[in-house]
């Protein structure tokens, strides 16, 4: 399985400690599907103990492009902590 092999191979690395597989999803996208409001993958965790400790790792199974909608990074803003949000969605930022 690709989470237990090479994912969490390179991601144990970058963590300098072992890493687990605490949940995983696919998320399936047909042609002309819409993509996901902005949002912050840490919402989804039971704690904000445990969003402050996970890492989301994406695997594109399809060449990640702008036009089929690729998924959009906002480097740095995982230093502000987690935003003020409604059932995950980020409403300003």
């Amino acid at each position: 399985s690709i989470c237990f092999g090479i994912v969490q191979d390179l991601v144990s690395q970058v963590l300098r400690e072992p890493a687990a597989l605490f949940k995983d999803k696919l998320n399936y996208k047909g042609p002309q599907g819409g993509g996901f409001l902005l949002h912050q993958d840490a919402t989804a965790y039971a704690t904000d103990d445990l969003a402050k400790r996970h890492v989301s790792v994406m695997v594109a199974v399809d060449e990640a492009t702008i036009e089929n909608g690729c998924l959009k990074v906002a480097p740095g803003r995982h230093n502000e902590g987690v935003f003020e949000h409604n059932s995950g969605v980020i409403a300003k930022h």
